[in-house]
């Protein structure tokens, strides 16, 4: 008898999980569900930061870091700020780490201002598993085809 195959979650990627990603978020009930979207698209090294400034100490603490996920209104460090941040404070590679808005933002004064500081894109809320995927996979430059 054989049983039926398991066939893989919904844009689950198994290359994911060789990109540590952090997380800054200061709702921590949206930062749980990112994780959690994080672990069922197939990311394993996920490090997380309740603001801004624990997300630059978090940054200046691992060893490596492939992509973060930031929310831009946060106190009392905001994400452009983070961002701002990261830019001018840490020394490469961190200093260039690419950097995803996870937002609910999408006026025009919020967006310029993010894009003085070279984010890597933006995700809006309500965040859909697919869309982050394709975003991170992106970003990741991970080859469509070899999807899981």
């Amino acid at each position: 008898m054989t049983g039926t195959p398991i066939s893989p979650k919904p844009h689950y990627r198994v290359e994911f999980a060789a990109y540590p990603i952090l997380v800054v978020e200061d709702d921590p009930v949206m930062r749980r569900n990112l994780i959690q979207m994080l672990r069922n698209i197939g990311f394993y090294q996920i490090h997380e930061a309740a603001d801004g400034e624990a997300g630059i100490t978090a940054l200046k603490s691992m060893a490596h870091c492939d992509v973060v996920l930031s929310d831009i209104t946060m106190a009392p460090v905001s994400g452009l700020k983070f961002l701002e941040r990261v830019r001018t404070e840490l020394q490469p590679p961190a200093r260039d780490v690419p950097v995803v808005f996870v937002t609910g933002h999408g006026d025009v004064e919020t967006v310029n201002k993010a894009k003085q500081l070279r984010p890597a894109g933006y995700v809006l809320k309500p965040v859909a598993a697919d869309k982050l995927s394709a975003r991170l996979a992106q970003i990741l430059n991970l080859n469509e085809a070899a999807s899981g």
